[in-house]
């Protein structure tokens, strides 16, 4: 480091948090992206931290995604469940 360096630091929750978390997605690419992000978004250099952020951004989106897909499953399931109550109501 030299003299009158200014280091970007996350707060001390965040870094903490981010150093014990392991990213599994099931594509070993992208956990090393994200893995690779907070480094990236505390970077000096603006390219480097835009970079972070833009992959910050992606798993922000898929993580989304996820929870989209499960709520979808989750009223597909509900919907059948509804659907049989409906065809036993209709026996008898």
């Amino acid at each position: 480091m030299e003299k009158g360096e200014i280091i970007r630091k996350a707060p001390i929750g965040l870094q903490e948090a981010l150093a014990t978390t392991i990213f599994r997605t099931g594509d070993s690419a992208l956990d090393r992206l994200i893995e690779t992000a907070p480094e990236k978004v505390l970077s000096r250099s603006p390219e480097v931290r835009k970079e972070g952020l833009l992959v910050d951004c992606l798993e922000e989106s898929l993580a989304e995604q996820n929870q989209i897909a499960s709520v979808d499953r989750l009223v597909s399931k509900w919907q059948r469940v509804l659907s049989c109550v409906d065809e036993r109501r209709a026996r008898v």
